[in-house]
């Protein structure tokens, strides 16, 4: 009971894909008789009173992310359901499928693919007993609720973790059916030998690396967070592809948070950025418009010293932007047309329509510029009086296209989407013929500070 009640609290303190765990205790008190129930129920009692001081301290709320960000409200009308199993069908396929799951920080693709032959034995063995059955089937499914209400466009191997000690027990149990012990034996190690080289052979291969996996650099981004000073003289702001990394300083009361676009006027009176692989093209950009001392690097990830007396004159270029939310509107200023999940300190009604639009008065030399987006963004360009519209062909999720721009051209940029998405990837280069991401030079953009409210790029 102690190890069980260890275990249960432990995977509580977890994040959802544990917690659904505590279901097969619950389960074990209907399937147990006698003294195995009670332990069951008291393994169950005893869990959920270690894991009140975590209630307590945190002000937890169960379904608050699935809620704002994923697919809880799915459930609830019929297109949404319709959805839901497109991505359960996605998530199974994951188990099967090398390159199926997204590639991102803690998670890469291979990471929830399973050889045929582990499948196979594992759909075997969870059939044996119908007892066993029931525990190992409840259990799998379990793990899938959280992975699938999480609203991710493609499954996480992260948040199947805990799917796969079902899938070993399963296909342990399969080998078990072998009756004689030296037989059996043998049989473990041919099936072990058998799925790690087939494993191996696929971790290691190029599909499950995909061509952005620079942008997951774990070495860079210790690396970078290893060099702050701590505690720091200075309020440290993260990008946002930082994610769980800033979460420890933040516990430990250090000025240490993740940047919003409410957070660039903080540098003002002088801070230090750390900015992740997603925004290696700002290192460069920065280097150019503040000295290239101001900027250390750690392979695609930077950091960046931003002394007051140089950000009050690098803010007299750069862009306007402004964000509504249903009747909310906010605004800001961005040094550069370049966003990977930035987004402002607020939050959104769930489904309600969303906008994005930048502003900026072209004060450079004639140009060809090339927008990359996620969504439709729309370009408009005002010209000695005359206004032009771009926009992309085609319907793919990222979008691409160029266009050319004179000195006092006017431009907007507009990006719309619908709530709990607020967040815009977005970058503005200057289209270069080797196909180099190259950010405009400091001083080609002055914010646009004229009203748009009436606007419609």
């Amino acid at each position: 009971m102690a190890i069980g009640t260890r275990a249960l609290s432990l995977l509580l303190y977890d994040y959802h894909p544990g917690r659904v765990l505590v279901c097969l205790p619950v389960l074990g008190v209907a399937l147990a008789s006698g003294r195995q129930r009670i332990l069951c129920a008291a393994i169950v009692a005893a869990s959920l009173v270690a894991f009140l001081p975590h209630v307590a301290a945190t002000s937890y709320a169960p379904f608050a992310f699935y809620q704002q960000h994923g697919g809880l409200h799915r459930l609830f009308d019929a297109a949404g359901l319709a959805d839901l199993g497109v991505t359960l069908r996605e998530h199974l396929r994951a188990f099967a499928v090398p390159n199926n799951t997204t590639s991102a920080v803690f998670s890469v693709r291979a990471g929830s693919w399973h050889p045929p032959l582990m499948l196979l034995l594992a759909v075997v063995g969870s059939l044996r007993r119908w007892r066993l059955a029931l525990l190992l089937w409840v259990g799998f499914a379990a793990t899938l609720v959280p992975a699938v209400l999480s609203g991710s466009d493609l499954p996480s191997s992260r948040r199947l973790l805990a799917a796969y000690p079902f899938m070993a027990i399963a296909a342990a149990g399969a080998i078990d059916l072998v009756r004689r012990d030296r037989a059996r034996r043998w049989a473990a190690v041919a099936v072990a030998a058998a799925v790690a080289v087939q494993s191996v052979s696929t971790y290691f291969s190029e599909r499950t690396w995909p061509a952005d996996r620079h942008q997951h650099a774990e070495a860079q981004v210790t690396s970078l967070l290893r060099s702050l000073e701590l505690p720091p003289p200075r309020p440290v702001l993260l990008s946002p592809d930082f994610g769980h990394h800033a979460r420890p300083y933040a516990a430990a009361g250090l000025a240490v948070r993740r940047l919003t676009v409410d957070d660039w006027a903080l540098a003002r009176d002088g801070v230090v950025f750390g900015f992740g692989p997603f925004w290696a093209p700002l290192g460069p950009f920065f280097a150019q418009a503040l000295g290239a001392d101001r900027v250390e690097s750690f392979g695609r990830a930077f950091r960046l010293d931003v002394p007051p007396e140089r950000f009050r004159e690098l803010e007299r270029y750069g862009w306007r932007y402004d964000f509504s939310c249903g009747g909310s509107r906010l605004h800001g200023w961005l040094p550069t047309l370049y966003s990977e999940f930035l987004r402002f300190a607020t939050s959104c009604a769930q489904g309600a329509p969303v906008e994005h639009r930048w502003r900026g008065r072209w004060v450079g030399p004639a140009d060809r510029l090339k927008l990359r987006a996620w969504g439709a963004p729309t370009v408009a360009i005002e010209r000695a009086g005359e206004l032009r519209r771009v926009a992309a062909q085609g319907d793919t999720a990222l979008q691409s296209f160029e266009f050319d721009v004179r000195r006092g051209d006017r431009l907007e940029v507009v990006l719309r989407d619908q709530a709990p998405q607020v967040t815009a990837r977005i970058a503005l280069f200057v289209a270069r013929s080797d196909g180099a991401e190259i950010l405009p030079a400091w001083r080609m953009v002055e914010a646009d500070v004229t009203s748009s409210e009436d606007g419609d790029a």
